[in-house]
């Protein structure tokens, strides 16, 4: 998981919160083991995550210089305690000219099937931010770092983060909604095709709800489509069932895209290692149970 780290060096001075990636084991007993890969630094500012067959892959940006970093670890073949301390440093992590592109955080990531995968953020094209064509930069991965294509697509609500991020095998479709207090339109979702991990076909921006915001989202199952939660205007909690489909419901506006081309670059950015064992805490939820009324067909 991406978490938010805090520090105090040996002198007693304060670090800004920067963020690590925790990998917790539990060892079958009462013990999580846990351990962390960290930038107190603050220049590799981790974004999200996302498992491949063979890696995990991690996006994120340079603060500051606000340019595009990303890093890949090999999955362990076994179950294994405090991940992160198997791996020899340095590790490397990769970005393209900074001429080329400036992702705006958040960058969010999923994976595509095999070792391919896709990430969406706001971002400048041809520039640095504020001098660049700036859209919703949706870029595809053959696998780390193959870049395949990145396209900038047209951002008409001023979205300048996305919250969620999933992909249907079904339908080849990937689904992302904004970030709803970082947009001026939080009551749709977007929806570009891919084929095989390889983007084709047109993106698709759906005024698909009259709602207050938008929470979260997953793709169905074996059909075409996802699911989408959030509240009403009344502060309802709803789930859209979303088809992309021209319906009373919902209407789809196309929207233009740009592909480019990058040329991806690396550099060897040494990471810390921590060991933290802790013992596991446990709690009993309490499950309440609604009826769903369909409002809208």
């Amino acid at each position: 998981m991406v978490a938010v780290a805090y520090c105090v060096d040996t002198a007693g001075h304060t670090w800004n919160p920067y963020r690590c990636l925790i990998d917790a084991h539990y060892n079958g007993s009462t013990t999580l083991d846990i351990s962390a890969l960290e930038d107190p630094n603050g220049t590799f500012y981790i974004n999200d995550i996302a498992v491949t067959d063979n890696f995990l892959v991690v996006v994120g940006d340079k603060h500051g210089g606000t340019g595009d970093y990303m890093t890949y670890l090999p999955l362990p073949t076994i179950g294994m305690s405090f991940y992160f301390t198997t791996i020899t440093p340095p590790f490397y992590h990769y970005w393209p000219p900074d001429i080329d592109y400036f992702p705006v955080p958040e960058v969010r990531i999923e994976a595509l099937g095999r070792d391919a995968f896709a990430t969406v953020c706001k971002g400048f094209i041809g520039g640095n931010v504020g001098t660049g064509v700036s859209g919703i930069v949706l870029s595809t991965y053959n696998s780390p770092i193959s870049l395949n294509i990145r396209n900038r697509i047209d951002n008409p609500d001023s979205v300048k983060g996305f919250r969620d991020l999933k992909f249907n095998s079904y339908d080849n479709m990937i689904y992302y909604i904004p970030e709803f207090s970082l947009c001026n339109n939080p009551i749709h979702l977007h929806g570009s095709q891919v084929v095989s991990g390889y983007p084709t076909g047109t993106h698709l921006d759906n005024t698909v709800f009259a709602m207050r915001t938008a929470c979260s989202l997953d793709v169905k199952r074996g059909v075409k489509g996802a699911f989408a939660s959030g509240f009403s205007d009344s502060g309802i909690l709803n789930l859209w069932d979303v088809n992309m489909a021209e319906s009373p419901c919902a209407a789809p506006n196309i929207l233009p895209s740009v592909p480019s081309k990058d040329v991806e670059s690396n550099y060897q950015f040494p990471f810390f290692q921590d060991i933290d064992p802790q013992n596991l805490t446990t709690i009993h939820p309490i499950t309440n149970r609604f009826e769903i009324k369909t409002i809208c067909r």
